[in-house]
Protein backbone atom coordinates (compact mmCIF):
# COMPACT_ATOMS: atom_id res chain seq x y z
CA UNK A 1 0.00 0.00 0.00
CA UNK A 2 1.26 3.76 -0.71
CA UNK A 3 0.14 6.87 0.46
CA UNK A 4 -0.21 9.67 -1.40
CA UNK A 5 -1.50 12.67 0.08
CA UNK A 6 -3.95 10.56 2.36
CA UNK A 7 -5.08 8.62 -0.82
CA UNK A 8 -3.95 4.94 -0.78
CA UNK A 9 -3.33 3.11 -3.79
CA UNK A 10 -2.19 -0.53 -3.55
CA UNK A 11 0.58 -1.65 -5.88
CA UNK A 12 0.19 -4.54 -7.30
CA UNK A 13 3.49 -6.57 -7.15
CA UNK A 14 1.92 -9.75 -9.46
CA UNK A 15 2.24 -8.20 -13.25
CA UNK A 16 -0.29 -11.09 -14.27
CA UNK A 17 -3.23 -9.55 -11.88
CA UNK A 18 -3.31 -5.82 -13.60
CA UNK A 19 -5.76 -4.95 -16.45
CA UNK A 20 -2.88 -4.22 -19.36
CA UNK A 21 -1.99 -8.28 -18.81
CA UNK A 22 -5.08 -9.39 -18.83
CA UNK A 23 -6.68 -7.71 -22.08
CA UNK A 24 -3.44 -9.04 -23.39
CA UNK A 25 -4.25 -12.84 -22.16
CA UNK A 26 -7.38 -11.79 -23.58
CA UNK A 27 -5.53 -11.13 -27.15
CA UNK A 28 -3.30 -13.65 -27.40
CA UNK A 29 -7.10 -16.04 -27.00
CA UNK A 30 -8.62 -14.08 -30.16
CA UNK A 31 -5.24 -14.02 -32.11
CA UNK A 32 -4.93 -18.33 -31.45
CA UNK A 33 -9.10 -18.66 -32.75
CA UNK A 34 -7.69 -16.69 -35.63
CA UNK A 35 -4.78 -18.33 -36.45
CA UNK A 36 -6.56 -21.69 -36.40
CA UNK A 37 -9.84 -21.21 -37.26
CA UNK A 38 -9.35 -22.10 -41.30
CA UNK A 39 -9.00 -25.17 -40.37
CA UNK A 40 -11.33 -26.49 -37.44
CA UNK A 41 -14.19 -28.62 -37.98
CA UNK A 42 -17.57 -27.32 -39.17
CA UNK A 43 -19.06 -25.21 -41.78
CA UNK A 44 -18.39 -22.02 -43.36
CA UNK A 45 -21.07 -20.22 -42.07
CA UNK A 46 -19.87 -20.83 -38.39
CA UNK A 47 -16.17 -20.48 -39.17
CA UNK A 48 -16.87 -16.88 -40.26
CA UNK A 49 -19.52 -16.28 -37.28
CA UNK A 50 -16.86 -17.77 -35.23
CA UNK A 51 -14.02 -15.73 -36.98
CA UNK A 52 -16.25 -12.75 -37.20
CA UNK A 53 -16.57 -12.30 -33.62
CA UNK A 54 -12.91 -13.06 -32.84
CA UNK A 55 -11.73 -9.81 -34.95
CA UNK A 56 -14.63 -7.86 -33.28
CA UNK A 57 -13.71 -8.95 -29.95
CA UNK A 58 -9.70 -8.41 -30.65
CA UNK A 59 -10.45 -4.67 -31.99
CA UNK A 60 -12.55 -4.10 -29.07
CA UNK A 61 -10.16 -4.95 -26.37
CA UNK A 62 -6.95 -2.98 -28.70
CA UNK A 63 -9.57 0.22 -29.01
CA UNK A 64 -9.69 0.06 -25.10
CA UNK A 65 -5.95 -0.39 -24.43
CA UNK A 66 -5.29 2.17 -26.85
CA UNK A 67 -7.50 5.12 -25.55
CA UNK A 68 -6.08 3.64 -22.14
CA UNK A 69 -2.38 3.92 -22.63
CA UNK A 70 -2.24 6.23 -25.46
CA UNK A 71 -3.03 9.59 -27.13
CA UNK A 72 -6.53 10.17 -28.18
CA UNK A 73 -6.10 9.71 -32.14
CA UNK A 74 -7.53 13.24 -32.87
CA UNK A 75 -5.31 14.51 -30.60
CA UNK A 76 -2.06 13.06 -31.77
CA UNK A 77 -2.25 10.21 -34.01
CA UNK A 78 1.65 9.77 -34.04
CA UNK A 79 1.85 9.28 -30.66
CA UNK A 80 2.59 6.25 -29.17
CA UNK A 81 0.14 3.45 -28.32
CA UNK A 82 0.45 0.09 -27.59
CA UNK A 83 2.27 -2.51 -28.50
CA UNK A 84 0.02 -4.77 -31.26
CA UNK A 85 0.55 -8.84 -30.98
CA UNK A 86 -0.96 -9.85 -34.20
CA UNK A 87 -1.04 -13.82 -34.02
CA UNK A 88 -0.33 -16.16 -31.44
CA UNK A 89 3.05 -17.37 -31.85
CA UNK A 90 4.60 -17.03 -28.68
CA UNK A 91 7.74 -15.52 -28.08
CA UNK A 92 9.90 -13.63 -25.60
CA UNK A 93 10.88 -10.71 -27.67
CA UNK A 94 9.54 -7.70 -26.55
CA UNK A 95 7.19 -5.95 -29.00
CA UNK A 96 7.72 -2.14 -29.77
CA UNK A 97 4.36 -0.07 -28.95
CA UNK A 98 2.47 1.18 -32.40
CA UNK A 99 1.40 4.78 -33.19
CA UNK A 100 -1.47 5.65 -32.21
CA UNK A 101 -2.44 5.17 -35.65
CA UNK A 102 -1.24 2.42 -36.70
CA UNK A 103 -3.55 0.63 -34.05
CA UNK A 104 -6.85 2.10 -35.52
CA UNK A 105 -5.56 2.15 -39.58
CA UNK A 106 -4.01 -1.20 -39.57
CA UNK A 107 -6.15 -3.22 -36.92
CA UNK A 108 -9.24 -1.52 -35.05
CA UNK A 109 -10.66 -0.74 -38.80
CA UNK A 110 -9.33 -3.88 -40.83
CA UNK A 111 -10.00 -6.27 -38.33
CA UNK A 112 -14.31 -4.82 -37.72
CA UNK A 113 -14.63 -4.27 -41.97
CA UNK A 114 -13.41 -7.65 -42.21
CA UNK A 115 -16.20 -8.96 -38.97
CA UNK A 116 -18.81 -7.11 -40.58
CA UNK A 117 -18.20 -8.42 -44.06
CA UNK A 118 -18.07 -12.34 -42.48
CA UNK A 119 -21.12 -11.76 -39.86
CA UNK A 120 -22.99 -9.76 -41.96
CA UNK A 121 -25.16 -12.51 -44.28
CA UNK A 122 -25.23 -14.72 -41.76
CA UNK A 123 -28.38 -15.39 -39.61
CA UNK A 124 -28.85 -12.00 -37.00
CA UNK A 125 -28.76 -13.64 -33.59
CA UNK A 126 -29.85 -11.52 -30.66
CA UNK A 127 -30.06 -12.08 -27.00
CA UNK A 128 -27.08 -15.05 -26.71
CA UNK A 129 -24.84 -12.55 -25.40
CA UNK A 130 -22.02 -13.04 -28.63
CA UNK A 131 -20.95 -10.46 -30.67
CA UNK A 132 -23.81 -10.08 -33.53
CA UNK A 133 -23.91 -7.58 -36.65
CA UNK A 134 -25.61 -4.27 -35.08
CA UNK A 135 -22.51 -4.83 -32.12
CA UNK A 136 -19.75 -4.88 -35.11
CA UNK A 137 -21.30 -1.69 -36.77
CA UNK A 138 -21.58 0.26 -33.31
CA UNK A 139 -18.04 -0.47 -32.58
CA UNK A 140 -16.90 0.75 -36.13
CA UNK A 141 -19.15 3.68 -36.01
CA UNK A 142 -17.45 4.27 -32.48
CA UNK A 143 -13.56 3.86 -34.26
CA UNK A 144 -14.68 6.37 -36.80
CA UNK A 145 -15.91 8.69 -34.67
CA UNK A 146 -12.62 9.15 -33.06
CA UNK A 147 -10.91 9.60 -35.66
CA UNK A 148 -13.22 12.75 -37.48
CA UNK A 149 -14.98 10.48 -39.80
CA UNK A 150 -18.61 11.65 -39.11
CA UNK A 151 -19.99 10.61 -42.51
CA UNK A 152 -18.34 6.99 -42.19
CA UNK A 153 -19.52 6.91 -38.26
CA UNK A 154 -23.07 7.99 -39.58
CA UNK A 155 -22.89 5.28 -42.42
CA UNK A 156 -22.20 2.35 -39.27
CA UNK A 157 -25.11 3.49 -37.35
CA UNK A 158 -27.40 3.29 -40.20
CA UNK A 159 -25.96 -0.18 -40.58
CA UNK A 160 -26.83 -1.19 -37.26
CA UNK A 161 -30.33 0.60 -37.15
CA UNK A 162 -31.09 -1.46 -40.01
CA UNK A 163 -31.49 -4.32 -37.47
CA UNK A 164 -33.61 -2.73 -35.58
CA UNK A 165 -31.39 -1.45 -32.36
Amino acid sequence: MVDFNGFQEHINDNPSETMYYQFYQKIKGCNAVLDLIDSAIGSDEQRDRVKAEALAIRALLYFQLVNIYGEPYNYNKEALGVPLKLDANLSNEPIARATVAEVYEDVLVPDLIEAARLMDPLDYVEHNYRINQPAIHILLSRVYLYMNRYQDCIDEVAKAMDYGI
